[in-house]
């Protein structure tokens, strides 16, 4: 997928770009902090230089049951975060993101870090859904710590909104791919033809030339262009240079949103985010003693929440040969913050949580 390099050279593959990145080493914080558990499941998957040149920063994939498909971007101060959704331009059919399990989609959905705009930042590309043939995109810039979309050159299609940029390369009207021109930085061209079929074809080549977020002014078309083949196998969507280093998957990485990981326990040190309460609050489980995961954990104070209410006493007492867990009374939750307590219902105590209202 890497182009835009002197005639004769071969672009290096994406695999090729795949580097061990330890996390001490980031320029900003975890994206993934709070988002894997039981329902989801986040992986940092490249890291490139968006809040400055030397910069190290994480880009993840968060995937939930909800549904949600979300690339985040850790900066030094925030999480920059986009969240794709089934409300997305013609996403309903065939769902968030690019074909395939869980892990591919989460593998997937960064296409690359490159520099479009020709700022010297590189912009995102995320596969927000579609086949290898027929997809869409949306391409994200970083602006006061949020990410923003780039307008989609030529506007509003048949495949694609003016936020979404779209391939089309089947037997016919084809939209054709992006190609970035080399040694002008700002300066992208949209290939195009009228017939494809599974060998090259001619068709046009068409510049745009970036000058803001909403507006490409359209450059140079060339008709009667070679076009390079548009066989499914070999379609590149974006044959522009990648800036960022890919992540590899790790063994603890999570293969399913469904459920926990060994990657996902509860520790003093790492309270497990991301739980609500009934009432709409934010709440995290926080290990006293013991191991257990973060899912277990959550499972256990679900049951508790639902179980029919003590007949006695004030702290709503409950044991069940799995689990034993109680409420502060009201002075002790306003103090502390704390919101249930949680046992083994074993006799000897393996493990030990709480429940807290995150302040």
């Amino acid at each position: 997928m890497t182009g835009c390099l002197p005639e004769g050279d071969s672009p290096p593959s994406r695999d090729s770009l795949s580097d061990p990145v330890n996390p001490a080493d980031y320029t900003g914080q975890d994206p993934c902090a709070g988002r894997n558990g039981i329902g989801r499941m986040c992986r940092v998957v490249a890291v490139a230089p968006i809040s400055g040149t030397d910069a190290v920063n994480p880009i993840a994939i968060a995937l939930s049951t909800a549904p949600s498909y979300e690339l985040l971007v850790g900066l030094p101060d925030t999480v920059a975060r986009y969240s794709s959704s089934l409300g997305d331009y013609y996403e309903a059919s065939d769902g968030l993101g690019p074909e395939g399990t869980f892990v591919e989609k989460q593998e997937k959905g960064l296409v690359a870090a490159t520099d479009l705009s020709g700022d010297g930042v590189p912009e995102l590309i995320f596969w927000i859904g579609g086949v290898e043939q027929s997809a869409r995109y949306r391409v994200l810039t970083v602006v006061d710590g949020a990410l923003r979309i780039v307008a989609a050159p030529g506007g509003q299609g048949m495949y694609s909104d003016a936020e979404t940029w779209a391939i089309y390369g089947g037997h016919g009207a084809n939209y054709g791919a992006f190609r970035c021109a080399p040694d002008q930085p700002g300066t992208i061209t949209r290939l195009g033809g009228d017939s494809i079929g599974d060998t090259a074809a001619s068709g046009y080549e068409l510049d745009h030339h970036f000058r803001d977020a909403n507006t490409w002014q359209q450059g140079t078309s060339r008709d009667n262009q070679p076009i390079p083949a548009y066989a499914h196998a070999a379609l590149v969507p974006f044959d522009c240079p990648h800036t960022e280093r890919r992540v590899p998957a790790g063994t603890t990485d999570k293969t399913d949103p469904f459920h926990d990981s060994p990657a996902d326990p509860a520790t003093p040190a790492q309270p497990c985010a991301g739980l609500t309460l009934p009432d709409g609050r934010a709440a995290e489980i926080r290990a006293l003693t013991g191991e257990i995961t973060c899912a277990r954990a959550e499972q256990i104070y679900t049951e508790y929440r639902d179980h029919p209410p003590a007949t006695a006493g004030n702290t709503n007492w409950i044991a069940t040969p799995d689990w034993i867990c109680s409420t502060p009374t009201a002075g002790t939750n306003t103090r502390t913050g704390r919101v249930a307590s949680c046992a083994d219902g074993t006799a000897v105590k393996t493990w030990t949580f709480e429940v807290h209202l995150v302040q």
